[in-house]
């Protein structure tokens, strides 16, 4: 699906068909309890694509393989969780305020956050291609960052300069960082 310009509202699922929605200028929100794809949540095939006019609006929480953001995007997420669980490298260029980005980032891969997020969840996984890292643009905040994982699930964070965080909690783990 792909808007041009106008605003879609998923007030119901789309086709399990639908794989991926495109917006060039206008607003995607997305009702709660709506998915993007097969709506899984643990091997989701939803993909979002904002431009830089492009705005997604969460009114519940949000599960996709990949989230494409750009420059000038926006996110607004209404205290809801958006969780990526991305096959390849991700790349945050659009704000999230008063919600939570969870990323479930496969080993061996980065997640790169160049703009602010109120909260951020980083569950790294295991496998022979090393730790997922965490990768923090220059002068990007998080109000709030939860590293979860164990010691077969650690996780790099990667500061680009004149970062800050919130608030740092580990759950859930014994060795988080490498």
């Amino acid at each position: 699906v792909t808007v041009t310009k106008g605003n879609l509202t998923l007030g119901y699922n789309l086709p399990a068909a639908v794989k991926r929605v495109e917006v060039t200028e206008g607003v995607l929100t997305v009702g709660q309890g709506r998915a993007i794809g097969n709506g899984s949540k643990t091997a989701p095939d939803g993909e979002v694509d904002l431009k830089d006019k492009g705005h997604l609006v969460l009114n519940g929480n949000l599960t996709l393989k990949d989230l494409k953001t750009v420059e000038g995007s926006k996110i607004t997420a209404n205290g809801n969780v958006l969780t990526i669980i991305p096959t390849s490298p991700f790349v945050l260029d659009a704000e999230i305020d008063k919600g939570t980005l969870s990323l479930d980032v496969a080993a061996g891969q980065t997640a790169t956050l160049s703009k602010d997020v109120a909260n951020v969840v980083f569950n790294g996984k295991s496998g022979g291609a090393g730790a997922p890292t965490l990768k923090f643009g220059e002068r990007v905040f998080v109000n709030h960052l939860d590293i979860r994982g164990s010691t077969t699930e650690p996780a790099k964070l990667q500061f680009g300069g004149e970062n800050t965080i919130g608030t740092l909690k580990f759950v859930r783990t014994t060795t988080p960082l490498v």
